[in-house]
């Protein structure tokens, strides 16, 4: 009963305050190992095989057929001339090298995936949209492609997002309140924004919420890379927590160790940990509100993600061309 009014909307700083520590001591613990019987794809060179280290899912392998963090390759098939160079960007159901271009992007939005649960609850991510002719590259991923490999598709928008990651023996649903108890491990991914549109609208006919960020060119770019760098660097080590690891802190931790905060807006990040500005994604857009990242007078509100015109038409005209 506890845990249920800690998740609820109108949670209050003093019960925020009195599960932090819970949720915290499961936050820096190294979620996997490395078990060669985990991996699903031995055609994938990036498929190295994840099991869960411990709680009620341990030794059990992570499903990564869908979900994994990116690896940036220095000298990809495009990684050349400022381009950033991943593997395991998904799209259309499998994995995909991406050669992005960080001075291309033409905007950066904030999405709030509204699904239903027990209690009010949502999914935070963040969307990159790219300028014309300036689309994310895609190459196939196996170990069996001649180097250098032929883009075969391409992208305009996609999606930073941070997600549970069930495991693959009898693996539960993810569930808000399994996620305070280790069941799930994390996966800092990029997807490309065709298969979010599937899954959120055409699929689960979520309400899915939009909002431009303010943000400058030069701070485009290093979003991007950091997002890049963070994926990377966290990989698939953590557990999923949903107060203090999940896919609305670490939108957060990537815009506040991207943005050059003054003293006001460093004192609300650190606020925002504490009022859930910055934890609950319901509340996700008071918290970039109060970091100055909307635009005054409700211009960064855009339509809601059924029912943008140009983004439905931009996933359409890449469907016909694949």
């Amino acid at each position: 009963m506890k845990i249920i009014k800690l998740i609820g909307s109108a949670l209050g700083v003093s019960l925020m305050l009195s599960v932090t520590s819970f949720g915290t001591s499961f936050a820096a613990e190294s979620a996997t190992v490395f078990k060669p019987s985990c991996v699903l794809d031995h055609a994938d060179p990036f498929d190295l095989g994840w099991a869960l280290a411990g709680g009620p899912n341990a030794g059990k392998c992570l499903d990564t057929t869908q979900k994994r963090s990116v690896v940036q390759l220095p000298n990809g098939p495009a990684g050349q001339n400022g381009m950033i160079t991943i593997a395991n960007f998904a799209h259309n159901g499998k994995f995909w090298i991406a050669s992005i271009d960080p001075n291309g992007i033409d905007e950066v939005i904030f999405q709030v995936d509204h699904f239903p649960a027990a209690v009010p609850a949502a999914h935070a991510q963040i969307r990159f949209k790219m300028k014309r002719g300036r689309e994310v590259s895609l190459v196939e991923q196996d170990a069996s492609g001649a180097e250098p490999r032929q883009a075969r598709q391409s992208v305009r928008d996609f999606v930073y997002s941070v997600e549970a990651v069930e495991s693959y023996q009898g693996g539960e649903n993810f569930d808000i309140f399994k996620g305070l108890e280790r069941h799930f491990g994390l996966a800092y991914r990029f997807v490309s924004m065709a298969d979010r549109f599937r899954d959120m609208i055409t699929i689960d006919h979520h309400l899915t919420q939009q909002y431009s960020l303010k943000l400058s060119d030069a701070d485009k770019s290093r979003l991007l890379q950091h997002a890049v760098n963070m994926s990377e660097k966290f990989g698939m080590k953590y557990y999923y927590n949903t107060l203090t690891r999940s896919c609305t802190t670490e939108a957060f931790r990537l815009l506040d160790q991207t943005m050059h905060l003054g003293l006001g807006e460093e004192i609300q990040s650190a606020l925002g940990k504490i009022i859930l500005d910055q934890t609950n994604p319901i509340e996700a857009p008071l918290g970039l509100s109060n970091l100055g990242l909307l635009k005054p007078r409700g211009q960064s509100e855009l339509p809601n993600v059924d029912a943008d015109r140009d983004l439905i038409s931009e996933l359409a005209r890449e469907k016909t061309e694949q």
